[in-house]
């Protein structure tokens, strides 16, 4: 099984490392900055236990501290259900 975890914080670090201490092949998509960090590998302190696994990256190619608001802000996204659909479909574009 391969994986592609965009972020390695918190949560995407946790949970891809644990996929990657089980084997898995895991890719981390993080930020340059993010990136340097991880060069070294991904390290998972729980229960009294560390984990240390090699973090394979990918980069989004822009600094940390950018974002990709005018992304979403060029494409219009409308959140109100049209009448008689659920937002679920609605938001899948049914």
């Amino acid at each position: 099984m391969r994986a592609l975890i965009v972020g390695a914080g918190s949560v995407g670090g946790y949970f891809g490392g644990r996929l990657a201490a089980a084997g898995r092949d895991v890719t981390f998509l993080v930020r340059p900055r993010r990136a340097d960090q991880l060069a070294d590998g991904l390290t998972i302190i729980s229960k009294g236990e560390e984990t240390r696994v090699r973090a394979k990256v990918i980069t989004t190619g822009k600094p940390a501290g950018s974002s990709i608001s005018s992304f979403w802000q060029s494409r219009p996204i409308s959140w109100m259900p049209r009448s008689g659909t659920s937002a679920a479909m609605s938001l899948r574009g049914a």
